[in-house]
């Protein structure tokens, strides 16, 4: 069966230019795009598919463009088996501002807002988690170690809609934006935050083989974006997630244990400080969000797969 080919007006075929089915990066826009199929060459047949490319300006200086993070990460007294990644507050914090949201003009209205959606999704990988004991010689380690998930849950249970983090806005930050109607001119000046707290749960148990814990080491690689998506079904269109900007964060939380043989509280003999990038960085390579779908990091971590019978030892 002969292979058809793409071309794009306001934009450019990334993938698959000389097959049935092709990947288009669209320019800047606001615009009206089109794709262009040629089924046979020469033959002077052409469908053409129509775009609404809609333009999402963001506000890359100044300080509407941040990540912090609160640190250290602490043992919460009494259940040395949770590792909270700050005392109180946030552990992270980000914002960014977006200039201008703005579709073509068609017949004097404006189109294509209506199916945007745009926020923050984030994943985390589980660099390390694992506890030593002592005289033991061994890592004991979580069956996770290693392993990258989606992590939008942002107050189990479910209170948004994956794999946006936030998306009813809660806590005063503006995490979402999704109009759901086309407006009359460009939406300006909309600032968007989150926030993230993470804990880990079970960091390895206080006793392995009767042998007290000496020192715990979690570090979580997280990644957060600023991403785009239509909610247009057609192609499969609703499914890509576009990263407009992304930063990194690490939850750190590692250490010497100690317990006071008075009030039996752990505490750390050291400190850990979790890190971030100070801002975003924006991405126009049209690069999309790797993880959108399947298992959550809260369920992970909470779950079968992280219990105490998965975990494993090995040899320092």
């Amino acid at each position: 069966m002969a292979q058809g080919s793409w071309s794009a007006i306001d934009g450019t075929v990334t993938s698959g230019a000389n097959t049935n089915s092709a990947t288009i990066r669209w320019n800047s826009g606001p615009v009206v795009g089109k794709a262009i199929f040629t089924p046979v060459e020469g033959l002077g047949f052409k469908s053409n598919w129509e775009v609404n490319v809609v333009r999402v300006d963001l506000q890359m200086s100044g300080e509407t463009n941040r990540v912090v993070v609160n640190t250290p990460a602490v043992l919460t007294p009494g259940n040395p088996l949770r590792v909270d990644s700050v005392a109180s507050g946030r552990a992270m914090t980000a914002a960014l501002t977006v200039n201008r949201i703005e579709g073509p003009i068609v017949n004097g209205v404006m189109r294509g807002l209506r199916y945007i959606q745009m926020g923050f999704v984030q994943t985390v990988e589980f660099s390390r988690m694992r506890a030593r004991y002592f005289n033991l010689g061994v890592w004991h380690i979580s069956p996770l170690e290693g392993k990258e998930f989606g992590d939008w849950e942002y107050r189990p249970p479910a209170v948004t809609t994956p794999p946006w983090m936030n998306s009813q806005n809660l806590e005063n930050f503006n995490s979402f934006w999704g109009p759901g109607a086309d407006p009359a001119t460009a939406v300006l000046n909309v600032g968007f935050s989150v926030a993230d707290t993470p804990r880990q749960v079970r960091a390895g148990g206080v006793v392995h083989k009767g042998v007290p814990v000496d020192w715990y080491d979690l570090k979580w690689n997280f990644m957060v974006y600023f991403a785009v998506r239509t909610t247009e079904a057609a192609n499969d269109a609703a499914k890509v997630y576009t990263q407009r900007a992304k930063a990194s964060w690490s939850f750190v939380g590692w250490g010497r244990m100690q317990q006071d043989p008075n009030t039996l509280v752990w505490t750390w003999a050291n400190e850990r400080d979790n890190v971030a990038d100070p801002r975003f960085t924006e991405v126009i390579s049209g690069q999309v969000v790797p993880i959108t779908t399947g298992p959550s990091a809260y369920s992970q971590i909470n779950g079968p797969a992280n219990a105490d019978d998965k975990w494993f030892d090995r040899p320092i």
